[in-house]
């Protein structure tokens, strides 16, 4: 009798795009308790800037994938210190697709960035946008 040996690839669940993932950690390094325990927390706005275009560059070759991908890449957006309103609303659309994803932690992205678009915009939060 011949054996045969079964070959199963398994796709590890968050197993995601590598360059969001690099860029995440650096975000979150930035607001990490040590820094902003400074005086001046060290914030560069170019570096935010770049996150944000790997982002845009990562999203528009369809290279996300993963909740965890449109989870990272909204909260990336979410920091980036950009006063423009579409990356806001942006941000809020990569929430609403981890949330689709399953991502646990994409309706607190998704608030997050309603939350960032009120301020921006100076939108009061009685108003009825927020319902």
């Amino acid at each position: 009798m011949a054996r045969r040996l079964l070959f199963v690839f398994v796709t590890p669940v968050n197993a995601g795009n590598k360059i969001i993932q690099m860029v995440y950690e650096e975000d979150q390094e930035v607001r990490s308790k040590e820094n902003l325990s400074r005086k001046v927390p060290i914030i560069h706005p170019l570096e935010e800037r770049a996150r944000r275009i790997v982002v845009f560059d990562e999203l528009s070759k369809g290279n996300l994938k993963t909740a965890d991908d449109f989870y990272k890449s909204s909260i990336i957006l979410i920091h980036s210190g950009a006063q423009g309103l579409e990356n806001q609303i942006l941000a809020a659309k990569l929430a609403q697709r981890a949330i689709e994803l399953g991502h646990p932690k994409g309706d607190f992205a998704l608030r997050a960035a309603i939350s960032r678009y009120r301020g921006i915009a100076a939108i009061p939060s009685k108003s009825p946008l927020t319902h």
